[in-house]
């Protein structure tokens, strides 16, 4: 959806495209995690992102409940892609660092 291919402005006008579609879904629970293609997700802030995303849950490292269900999630991801998003040295110790001791769906 994102990526450092596209421009910044591109990236948004997915996103917004991307909200459209989501708002056609009709589910109790839509849940978006981002991945190491999403570029320009990963140097957006929390706030910018739920304001493109505004009919489904954006999860970057807490939680979400579901029924009693307690699901943790987390964009990470680590290898030798060119796509770095969520790769950063800083973002894995932060990660780690908070990850919780337990939880139902992670």
């Amino acid at each position: 959806m994102t990526n450092r291919y596209f421009s910044k402005e591109n990236s948004e006008g997915k996103l917004k495209l991307f909200n459209n579609w989501l708002s056609t879904l009709s589910y109790d629970h839509k849940l978006i995690i981002a991945g190491n293609h999403d570029y320009v997700l990963d140097k957006m802030d929390d706030s910018t992102i739920k304001s493109f995303i505004k009919d489904a849950t954006f999860i970057k490292n807490n939680y979400y409940l579901i029924d009693q269900l307690v699901l943790w999630a987390t964009p990470l991801s680590d290898g030798r892609s060119q796509n770095k998003a969520f790769q950063s040295s800083s973002f894995k110790r932060d990660t780690f660092l908070n990850a919780p001791d337990k939880v139902d769906i992670l």
